[in-house]
């Protein structure tokens, strides 16, 4: 990767990271684009050369929040102790498999978090395509 294309992924990362800390702690309603920048320290062309505007801003922090939960979701599954824990999971009576189904575990928890705001429609399309 060349210096150019490093420090552009570094400034979205810095900004994701920044987005998703005033995501969280304010809502979507109440975190302004002005308020990402007086934080990053990046001017509005800067910004807007990385997200088109609030709205790919949030979505951006969804997916790589969905990411990392992904990333640990699979560290657990394929972790120290992870066989017993399926193994326990698959012998307990009445249930199926935890990924099956049949086991009564659905995907209706498409509620969006709190902090999503006027973002939540977006988070449900994503939950529900992820079940």
């Amino acid at each position: 990767m060349n210096l150019k294309a490093e420090r552009g992924a570094a400034t979205r990362e810095r900004v994701l990271t920044i987005a998703t800390r005033l995501f969280a702690e304010r809502g979507y309603e109440d975190t302004s684009i002005e308020t990402v920048l007086q934080e990053s320290g990046l001017s509005r062309g800067a910004l807007y050369h990385h997200y088109a505007g609030k709205e790919a801003l949030f979505e951006a922090v969804l997916e790589a929040t969905e990411a990392g939960v992904g990333a640990r979701i699979v560290q657990a599954v394929r972790g120290p102790g992870a066989r017993r824990r399926r193994c326990a999971s698959a012998s307990a009576p009445g249930s199926g498999s935890p990924a099956t189904p049949s086991s009564g575990a659905s995907c209706s928890s498409t509620r969006p978090p709190c902090w999503a705001g006027s973002g939540g429609a977006r988070w449900r399309s994503v939950t529900r395509s992820a079940c």
